[in-house]
């Protein structure tokens, strides 16, 4: 008897996230990954308290963070990254071993992109 794949289930945290393009972009990632069992979903939450809702999902395996809540959000985790605890900025929030661990990926996205640039 096969065993069953566990589902995994990302997103985005914000407010009015419509527009973004992360569902669709990492939803088709998966689908050309052959990731069939993963999903990313819009949680597009009026209130930064109804952040415990989204950290109630079934198969919630990590989020991504974006304005207003990206200081907001921290007082909801577990932990922080050296770097979230720096900036007192959040922009990813991974679910490991039962905790809710934040990180801030900007600083280092922001330093890749200047690197390559010549001036």
């Amino acid at each position: 008897m096969q065993a069953l794949k566990e589902k995994s289930v990302y997103g985005l945290i914000g407010r009015n996230i419509e527009y973004s393009f992360s569902r669709n972009y990492f939803n088709q990632r998966f689908k050309k990954e052959q990731l069939s069992d993963h999903q990313y979903v819009n949680f597009d939450i009026d209130e930064v308290s109804s952040c415990i809702k989204v950290f109630d999902t079934a198969d919630l395996k990590g989020c991504n963070v974006t304005v207003p809540y990206k200081k907001k959000v921290i007082p909801y985790l577990d932990k922080l990254s050296f770097e979230a605890e720096q900036t007192q900025s959040v922009n990813t929030i991974i679910l490991r071993d039962s905790s809710l661990v934040g990180y801030n990926t900007d600083i280092e996205g922001f330093s890749n992109a200047i690197s390559r640039l010549k001036f």
